[in-house]
């Protein structure tokens, strides 16, 4: 047995299991007790043969005492070998605490080499994270029972602070005394980072490190608690980014993230360290102002968060824009519970949108009167769709050469009792509420569907115009629900025209063009509406295959007012513009003569409005279809 022998450390916890007792000297002698009975080992210094001498023993005890000797050692080495190769660290301390062994693993945990240590009490490791009181407790439940086990966070040979589990054992000699203190400990470091992390994703936002709605909530009842105790406000503020769907669909993710965090960062330069900056949504952030006197000092806040976001973001070679609304409660005016106060936060921030977005807008009463009204008008509208209270009404299109109908457009209404709600009042509440997919998606099954029936019973074909939405047209699947459409109505796809907005194709160029080409393809034609309200690009204009443009309402309005007037130079631009680039050109809202005479003088080759015919449901409009008969287009006519 070699005079280093690798068992030793963890020898003296197997003796004071009861294996073997004695006291250990050295590895040069020993004296030990086996099973009480006393032997002499003598180890050779040079690490030769051990000689044994039993003293004082009967024949008959002398060979079972040796076997047991043999097999006592044998789980020594044993031990030894677990010893070395244990994962958790051991170090093992004299009755006085000071470090007499360690193991391998100790080293790795800690930094700190087994010559280092030996002679030192562990307490030269121990870290500022614990109070006397910790230590002094350890010890008196270490003393009183033995052992102990618990977090300690300790030092690092580097000096850096790192949670451990210890559990700390007693070994006592047979007078009772303490003779050995074991500690064995693992380095908890990733469970706790683990849960740290989980900590930290539970109450803040992982992209921005901003506080998530759930603490933001928590510290917004901890305000309004404060608040009760004094004469102070408390402010909320949510802040909504303009168009930032269209960064994320143009640029990509990456740099919507990008345009979030600082987005956070500049909301943070506008108020005090005090107060909470919080990202509550995908765009959505939100403030708490404590301590607020006037509602003018939050309103000054919201002014430097408007003016604060209108710098470019650069994310790598984009350099990106956007503007924020803002929507401002105060607390106790405007709400005592803070669902309600983020609620009418919100409907402060619609208004703020409603008014041109880049602005604020502080709650009002009469803001939720509105919000109850559109509540009002969503409920009807659901209820106008399960009971298929959607009706069309088709207004006719003119031609202004020949005075014939030459198209038609499908015009939503739905019926309520004995009227007809006009679409200005519930289209905007679909679009808010998703609900125009499915009222657009039956407009043109229905509006398909009646003129393929005109057509089977031999009417006039004439192509039915139908208005489509962004959300809709935006939709992965619009192209294959037109086809879906045609398919089950049987209708030629050159009766059918699809209307889109400037605002719906001056966004993601690329991908509009893939749509109105596959469009095209089929075979439809494609007109943009209310052109001259948007903010055309003309290199786009060209590039998109639509076939029509037409005139927004509000520029024939102006008309009236002679040919020299804002209105007439814009509509002669448009005409010009249109015919220049290849497109045919429609005035809608033509009411008065002076209108349609100025449009007959100016080029444009089609108009609809009232001056020939109101929107009329299928009914009437089939008789106009069966009479057939040219619209006249001057008092000469027979108008």
């Amino acid at each position: 047995m070699s005079n280093k022998c690798p068992g030793f450390g963890i020898f003296v916890s197997i003796a004071a299991a009861g294996a073997v007792t004695g006291a250990l000297t050295s590895w040069g002698a020993s004296l030990l007790f086996l099973k009480d009975m006393p032997l002499f080992v003598s180890f050779a210094a040079g690490g030769g043969a051990a000689l044994i001498v039993l003293l004082a023993l009967g024949a008959a005890v002398i060979l079972p005492s040796l076997k047991q000797c043999r097999s006592s050692f044998s789980k020594i080495a044993v031990m030894g070998k677990v010893f070395e190769a244990s994962s958790e660290a051991v170090v093992i301390t004299d009755q006085n605490n000071h470090i007499i062994d360690v193991n391998p693993a100790f080293t790795q945990i800690t930094g700190y080499t087994k010559q280092e240590v030996l002679g030192k009490d562990p307490g030269v490791m121990k870290s500022d994270r614990h109070d006397p009181e910790f230590y002094r407790q350890m010890w008196e439940e270490i003393n009183r029972d033995g052992g102990w086990q618990g977090e300690v966070w300790d030092l690092r040979k580097d000096g850096q602070p790192y949670p451990k589990w210890l559990a700390i054992r007693t070994l006592k000699g047979s007078d009772g005394k303490i003779t050995k203190h074991i500690g064995v400990f693992s380095d908890i470091t990733p469970v706790k980072e683990s849960e740290e992390l989980h900590e930290f994703l539970a109450h803040y936002d992982s992209l921005t490190h901003l506080p998530n709605r759930a603490l933001f909530n928590d510290r917004l009842r901890e305000a309004m608690a404060q608040a009760d105790k004094t004469d102070l406000m408390v402010a909320v503020l949510l802040i909504d980014l303009d168009r930032f769907k269209y960064i994320n669909d143009t640029v990509g993710h990456a740099a919507g993230d990008v345009m979030l965090k600082a987005t956070g960062e500049r909301i943070q330069s506008c108020v005090r360290k005090s107060d909470t900056v919080a990202r509550i949504g995908g765009d959505e952030f939100a403030a708490i102002l404590t301590g607020v006197a006037r509602d003018r000092t939050a309103i000054s806040v919201a002014k430097k968060i408007v003016d604060a976001m209108h710098p470019i973001v650069k994310a790598g070679h984009h350099e990106l824009r956007t503007t924020a609304s803002v929507g401002l409660t105060f607390y106790p005016v405007d709400g005592d519970k803070p669902r309600l106060l983020l609620k009418n936060a919100e409907i402060a921030m619609y208004h703020a949108k409603e008014a041109g977005h880049n602005t604020y807008r502080v709650f009002t009463d009469e803001m939720q009167a509105k919000v109850k009204e559109r509540m009002r008008v969503e409920s009807n509208l659901r209820q106008a769709i399960e009971r298929d209270e959607l009706v069309l009404h088709y207004q006719p299109q003119v031609d202004l050469k020949t005075g014939r109908m030459c198209g038609m457009e499908a015009l939503i209404r739905r019926q309520e009792s004995d009227w007809l709600v006009p679409p200005g009042v519930f289209i905007p509440v679909a679009e808010e509420t998703g609900l125009i997919m499915e009222i657009e998606d039956w407009t043109l099954r229905e509006a398909c569907s009646q003129v393929k029936q005109w057509v089977d019973e031999g009417l006039e074909p004439v192509r039915v115009a139908v208005n489509i939405s962004a959300t809709h047209f935006n939709s992965p699947n619009f192209v294959r629900d037109i086809e879906g459409v045609l398919g089950a109505t049987g209708l030629s796809p050159s009766l059918l025209e699809v209307e889109l907005t400037e605002r719906v194709i001056m966004h993601q160029a690329e991908e509009v063009t893939k749509k109105i080409n596959e469009l095209k393809g089929m075979g439809l034609c494609l007109s943009i509406d209310d052109f001259g309200t948007g903010y055309s690009s003309l290199s786009y204009l060209k590039s998109f295959k639509v076939d029509k443009l037409k005139i927004d309402y509000s520029f024939i309005k102006d008309l009236i007012e002679g040919p020299e007037s804002g209105g007439a130079t814009i509509v002669r631009a448009i005409i010009s513009l249109a015919h220049n680039l290849g497109f045919s050109v429609i005035a809608e809202g033509v009411e008065k003569k002076e209108q349609l005479d100025f449009l007959i003088k100016e080029g444009c080759d089609e108009v609809q409005g009232f001056y020939f015919s109101f929107p009329l449901p299928s009914d009437k409009f089939h008789k106009l279809l069966k009479e057939n008969k040219p619209f006249p287009l001057s008092t000469t006519d027979g108008l």
